[in-house]
This record gives C-alpha cells, structure tokens and sequence, in this order.
C-alpha cells in the first residue's frame, strides 16, 4: 500500500471516492466540477489543505483531508483531519489507521500542535477507531452557519 498527497493524475480515481464519499455521509454529492476545483486547491502550495491517498494496485481506496489553521485559544497551529473515507470493499485492513498516522506526520511537520476532527455522534465504531488512535472527547459541541 502507498500512502501519498493527492496529484493532478488522480482525479477521475478522486471523483469516484468522493461520490462514494458522500453517499456514505448521506450528502449531495457536489458537481464534477466543484470536486475538480476541490483537488486543485489541495494541489495549490499556496493553500493550507492537501489530501492524502491510500492506493492498492494503483487504485486509490482511501482519502482523508487535512487544513491546518491557528488557534488564537490554544495559541498554537493545529490540523483539521476530515472526509476519512476507506471503500468498504477494504475496510478491516488498517487503511484508515495508515491514513491517520500519515496525518499525524505531516501535521507534526507543518508544526501542529494538535489534530481535531469531526465525528458523526451516533457513529460509535467512528468513535471507537479514533479514541485507539489517542483521540479524546472534546469539551465542546462543533456548531456551523451555512453561508
């Protein structure tokens, strides 16, 4: 298995995870080309968000998002892991588990102090994967505003 950021040659493989992707979430799935203009972003060197891919055989099985941003709380930088998806197919092989750790390495080597993600609360072998990792529950409640 690799494990490696997302490139320009992967975006039909990309588009296909992610419908997967959103399908599993229960969410509209955007347009092609929104999902192209997301990969383009996470290709951008300029901006603060890449996307990592696990590939078996050359097809991409896994993805996880990763946005690092400053904590004026904390006073320190930390990463936002979202979108963790593995195909079901591939499930149960520690995928998601190399996902994360490669997560945790270039989050270390863009100076994060921590990682935060997002957990659905009914998603209890979520939750489950993520505290083996060393993930704790926040005293918080993630709220959004649509725009």
């Amino acid at each position: 298995m690799e494990i490696r950021k997302l490139q320009k040659n992967d975006k039909d493989q990309f588009s296909l995870l992610m419908k997967k992707f959103y399908q599993y979430a229960g969410e509209p799935c955007p347009t092609d080309d929104k999902l192209q203009i997301l990969l383009e972003k996470a290709l951008n060197k300029e901006v603060n968000f890449v996307f990592l891919g696990a590939f078996l055989a050359n097809e991409l099985v896994g993805i996880i998002s990763i946005t690092f941003a400053e904590s004026s709380y904390k006073v320190s930088r930390f990463a936002w892991c979202d979108d963790l998806y593995v195909e079901e197919s591939h499930r149960g092989k520690e995928i998601g588990t190399k996902l994360m750790q490669q997560a945790v390495v270039i989050a270390k080597k863009n100076h994060c102090a921590s990682i935060m993600l997002g957990v659905g609360e009914k998603e209890t072998n979520s939750q489950t994967f993520y505290k083996k990792l060393g993930f704790v529950d926040m005293k918080c409640k993630l709220m959004s505003c649509e725009l």
